[in-house]
């Protein structure tokens, strides 16, 4: 079976059910990228939602992605799919929606897609 989504090719979607303050952790196995790393913090200084990104510089090459007052039950996610980088020669995005459970965790319902081929040359 291949799934589309619009000009996006759908790579895997799911759910995942996550522990209380512990990270989610998405074994990519690309060249540029080995893991994705999704965090879940509280900051009542900020008042709004917010997600910030960025490469860890290790030999496992991480990206952490921290997400930073998700707590609706009734779900939070993307507009666009989020550019996350390339993998196997094609443009890697991410859809996410993220239900907060109060004290239990985080739902997180993802969808990983493929974008066109990278030009490198």
């Amino acid at each position: 079976m291949k799934i589309k989504v619009g000009d996006y090719d759908v790579l895997n979607s799911g759910s995942v059910v996550g522990n209380k303050n512990e990270p989610i952790d998405f074994h990519i196995g690309g060249n540029a990228i080995n893991i994705v790393r999704l965090l879940f913090e509280d900051d009542e200084s900020i008042k709004k939602q917010a997600a910030q990104a960025k490469a860890s510089d290790t030999e496992e090459k991480v990206i952490e992605i921290t997400f930073i007052n998700y707590n609706s039950s009734l779900g939070t996610g993307n507009i666009n799919p989020i550019p996350i980088g390339d993998l196997n020669g094609r443009k890697l995005f991410l859809n996410y929606r993220i239900y907060a459970i109060k004290e239990l965790g985080k739902e997180v319902h993802f969808t990983w897609l493929l974008g066109k081929e990278v030009d490198n040359g």
